[in-house]
């Protein structure tokens, strides 16, 4: 008996319009936390956790809320990050001296 009010057509639209906003809300928040914010001075790192020591993913973390922000790309193989820096999808590779070497030679 005490429930007979909860029933009908204008509480149905009420909770769905509340679902349908609270859905909206957390849509939009959740696109505004992850957005790129459109950081111009972004520099992406590959790296290979083995040859850098952790250096590049300490460099990724300290400079996460400054400008240059470097970006810290974790790769399996040396001819993967080779392919990656000559077709310019990364800006700098930790790599070691007769890799880096080889690299230049081949221009």
């Amino acid at each position: 008996m005490m429930l007979s009010h909860l029933q009908g057509p204008s509480v149905v639209f009420r909770i769905a319009g509340i679902a349908i906003l609270w859905l909206s809300f957390i849509s939009f928040l959740h696109a505004y936390l992850n957005s790129d914010r459109g950081s111009s001075k972004k520099v992406l790192m590959g790296y290979m956790p083995v040859i850098t020591n952790l250096a590049a993913p300490l460099v990724d973390q300290v400079t996460r809320d400054r400008e240059p922000y470097f970006e810290a790309l974790k790769f399996g193989s040396f001819a993967e990050m080779a392919e990656a820096f000559r077709s310019k999808h990364i800006q700098v590779a930790f790599i070691i001296a007769p890799v880096a070497i080889a690299l230049y030679q081949q221009g």
